[in-house]
């Protein structure tokens, strides 16, 4: 290997030459040369082409040569006699000189996946996606080098967020509305054998601060409007399902149907708050197994009260709303005969009377 400097005798002497630069001086004096191992028709290796492509780009922008045939030449060229195929008739001339050119690099500008144009600059193709998509053009714009498909910049106008409406939340401690009527006219269309238990609810429910209408509705589910028929049974009291965790087990008992009403409210205060109960003596026999305060809502109760318990507390609203339209109707007691009886005699002396005026 000799020194781009130095001179040397790569191109051998002049013989009948078809250079058009040729001058007649020696031409080893001002040329650079590329020596290629290999047998003339041999198909270049691929290493080898890319070592010789490297060197010509390297070269060719060194010096400045220009990229063409009469600058980049095989030795047939100045020595056509005695080297007629140098560098080999399977030289890839055609190839080297595409991948020698220079490549113009162009930008495209893409909006809503559709190309518009293409820039020479790539900053003014950035502008160009700006300036359309900030004016409502187009949602979404990209400049796209045109050498090797690259995104260089990807531009889409702010969108305004939809707003993600708030997951309901029913708070069960609180102040009840619904009446005892309500719930008992609800609760008797659906089971006329119903037990009167709802005043236990409310009675306890309002000493405790909870809902109480909710935790009726709770019972409506649990209890399939008290008719049973699952793990518990009737005589349990047990009208939250209290214990009962599936596989057969029935559950917790309770001697009367009111202090199965306080355990079940005690439950439902061990979830919703973190005060003591007062002046209650526990009932509940989970109270102690509940994180205190952990769910203050009746949605929160899905997957604790009740495994898996998708929607749990949601059913358990959309019972309690269905309580709230209940309009109560009263019964009006018909007179008996004696009372008619009298009426009409009543009636028979303030006319008589009206008379004697």
């Amino acid at each position: 290997m000799v020194k781009e400097g130095d001179k040397a005798w790569h191109a051998g002497a002049v013989n009948k030459p078809s250079w058009s630069l040729y001058d007649g001086t020696n031409p080893n004096l001002y040329t650079l040369g590329i020596e290629h191992e290999g047998q003339s028709g041999d198909v270049m290796p691929e290493e080898q082409y890319q070592a010789t492509l490297f060197l010509h780009k390297g070269l060719t922008a060194k010096y400045g040569i220009p990229i063409d045939t009469e600058h980049i030449i095989g030795h047939y060229r100045i020595d056509s006699v005695n080297r007629p195929n140098c560098p080999g008739s399977g030289f890839p001339w055609g190839r080297l000189f595409k991948d020698l050119k220079p490549v113009t690099v162009m930008y495209r500008v893409i909006l809503d996946g559709k190309q518009t144009m293409a820039l020479g600059s790539q900053d003014a193709a950035i502008a160009e996606v700006k300036k359309v998509v900030d004016a409502g053009g187009a949602q979404k714009g990209t400049v796209q080098r045109n050498t090797d498909g690259a995104s260089v910049f990807d531009y889409a106008k702010a969108q305004t967020p939809t707003p993600v409406p708030a997951t309901p939340r029913t708070p069960i401690m609180g102040v009840e509305t619904i009446t005892i009527e309500q719930c008992k006219q609800f609760l008797l269309k659906h089971n006329p054998n119903a037990p009167d238990i709802i005043p236990f609810y409310e009675k306890h429910g309002k000493a405790l601060g909870i809902r109480w209408g909710y935790a009726v509705a709770q019972m409506i589910k649990e209890t399939g409007y008290l008719q049973f028929g699952g793990d518990v049974k009737t005589d349990q009291n047990n009208y939250a399902g209290i214990g009962a965790v599936g596989g057969g087990a029935a559950g917790a008992s309770f001697l009367t149907p009111e202090a199965g009403v306080i355990a079940q409210l005690q439950h439902l205060f061990a979830y919703a708050s973190t005060d003591d109960l007062g002046d209650y003596a526990q009932i509940d026999p989970r109270f102690q197994l509940v994180k205190r305060g952990s769910c203050p809502n009746w949605e929160d109760l899905n997957g604790r009260w009740a495994v898996p318990g998708n929607g749990y507390g949601e059913e358990i609203v959309e019972i309690y709303k269905k309580m709230t339209t209940e309009v109560v109707v009263i019964s009006v007691p018909t007179e008996s005969g004696a009372v008619a009886l009298l009426r009409k005699m009543l009636q028979l002396l303030l006319d008589f009377f009206k008379g004697e005026k």
